[in-house]
């Protein structure tokens, strides 16, 4: 597969296939609805390539803590939080959005979450349109007991 390149810029791109047999000369293949020939212009044309840049809404218009809203763990167990975000036209996708960061954090003080310790999260998936990340707290210390509630 040949590769027009490796970054476009935004614009407009014309396109031909190109052939040569041994060492004879080039000729140039043309598209056309009625299934194309040597490239002449009029009956057998370039393609046209459109490139264009996703406008990127000026905000997030959703996000959330998906679950649990609580949990308790003992040493060794792992516990598993979520959290989903939606950007109109990007998420959902399933693969992850450009310029899109997110985390999961955590504080023994139910307190503004900008102060907490995070950890920043890779996509676990897509869930219908929204995105969704995980992040996941184990204790290994002995005696050790984390409790996780949600304060309602």
């Amino acid at each position: 597969m040949a590769e027009i390149g490796s970054l476009l810029e935004e614009g407009t791109y014309y396109y031909a296939s190109r052939f040569r047999y041994n060492e004879g000369t080039y000729v140039y293949g043309g598209y056309s609805a009625n299934g194309g020939g040597f490239w002449d212009g009029v009956n057998n044309v370039s393609g046209v390539l459109t490139v264009e840049t996703i406008p990127f809404p000026a905000e997030i218009d959703w996000a959330n803590l998906q679950w649990p809203a609580n949990g308790e763990i003992y040493v060794n167990e792992v516990f598993n939080v979520y959290g989903r975000v939606f950007i109109e036209e990007l998420t959902g996708s399933g693969t992850p959005v450009d310029g899109l960061q997110a985390w999961i954090g955590y504080n023994v003080e139910d307190s503004d979450p900008s102060e907490w310790t995070t950890g920043e999260r890779r996509l676990n998936g897509s869930i219908g349109d929204e995105d969704e990340f995980r992040q996941y707290w184990r204790t290994d210390e002995p005696n050790r007991h984390l409790l996780l509630r949600h304060p309602f």
